[in-house]
């Protein structure tokens, strides 16, 4: 009880802001030991769901009153609450069978399991016998997890009043769930970027031999010539982000939005329609939408499960790198959300890359 009430101290500064106060990151460095190997991975991997779960088992999720003052929403969906919770505590088991087929004795004895508090049963003795030199690492990554639970059922007590990637609206959908375990895809929102952060994150990414997916501002494409946006994205999967960075739901021209971005992009880059995924700006939209690409375009919905929150002004590269580096080890698949607008962004992609080749994770082709 006592730590629920900590919980709710700390986020009652943020309730009635439009997005989080703080973003989840800290520094990874405070894990003593080198993530160089599958077993290396697996280890810190099985930490990070451990602290994970407990800060989410010490939150009363059943309660609408715990989580209208854990999260600030007023009139939290409760269905959607109780779906992510299910949902995230579900992967967190497949996650933990995932870790043990690589590693024969496990950290069940090789063993499946079947349920959350079975992870944390076997895991916390483990945790509570490590040495010393895990402490900063204990207080660091469990402020992390509290923060980023904060963020996870913010959006699940919002949804479906207001849709981002936190649940899928239909399971045509994709979010970064259906990978292999171990594969991630780069993306990137918002381009052509005006300030020619685009050709220098493609540039890194080419001599990292890294594809990435793209998903374009069709107001922004329309400024380049077709044979210089050709170039630019040569190599890469390009989709659309809609004609204009607006929330979609609410706005009137939605459908002249993807159709004109699907047929400029078709254009530009002899894309068929049924290979050119919509990205929703913030991840709203509606059945209409997803029905309108479905029976239209013959395309879907494409959202994401890391949000590397690399628009944020207060965090930097390593902080970025240090928060989708955590969030892979948690959930060990996904598709990663950046923004080709942003220097700091080039810097912690590489960082990302350099720890994928020690990890032994891998950046797939999204094409």
């Amino acid at each position: 009880m006592r730590y629920i009430l900590i919980l709710l101290l700390i986020f009652t500064s943020a309730a009635h802001a439009a997005g989080p106060e703080k973003i989840a990151t800290y520094d990874r460095k405070t894990w003593p030991e080198a993530i160089d190997s599958n077993a290396a991975f697996d280890r810190a991997s099985a930490f990070e769901g451990y602290h994970f779960l407990d800060v989410l088992s010490a939150v009363d999720t059943g309660s609408a009153e715990t989580i209208r003052a854990f999260t600030g929403v007023k009139e939290p969906d409760m269905a959607s609450v109780k779906r992510w919770v299910r949902f995230a505590r579900g992967e967190l088991v497949k996650n933990f069978n995932a870790a043990q087929r690589q590693d024969a004795k496990g950290w069940g004895g090789g063993s499946k399991i079947d349920s959350a508090e079975t992870y944390l049963a076997l895991m916390r003795p483990h945790y509570l016998t490590l040495p010393p030199e895990y402490d900063q690492w204990k207080e660091r990554s469990r402020k992390f997890h509290t923060r980023y639970v904060y963020e996870q059922l913010r959006l699940a007590a919002l949804f479906p009043r207001i849709t981002s990637e936190i649940l899928k609206l239909d399971q045509s959908e994709r979010n970064g769930f259906e990978l292999n375990d171990k594969q991630f895809i780069l993306t990137f929102d918002d381009g052509p970027s005006p300030n020619g952060v685009t050709g220098k994150m493609i540039s890194e990414l080419n001599s990292r031999n890294l594809k990435a997916a793209f998903f374009l501002l069709g107001e922004r494409l329309e400024t380049l010539p077709p044979e210089k946006a050709q170039a630019l994205y040569a190599g890469h999967y390009v989709g659309s982000h809609g004609y204009t960075h607006k929330a979609h739901p609410r706005y009137a021209q939605w459908q002249s939005s993807i159709d004109r971005t699907h047929a400029l992009i078709s254009a530009v880059f002899s894309t068929p329609s049924n290979r050119i995924g919509f990205r929703p700006p913030y991840g709203q939209r509606t059945p209409e939408m997803i029905a309108h690409l479905r029976t239209v375009h013959h395309s879907l919905v494409a959202l994401w499960n890391i949000d590397s929150q690399d628009w944020n002004r207060k965090i930097g590269p390593d902080q970025l790198s240090d928060r989708v580096t955590t969030l892979i080890l948690l959930w060990r698949k996904g598709i990663i959300l950046f923004h080709d607008m942003y220097p700091k962004s080039i810097e912690a992609v590489g960082a990302l890359h350099d720890f994928s080749r020690e990890a032994n994770i891998e950046f797939v082709d999204p094409g």
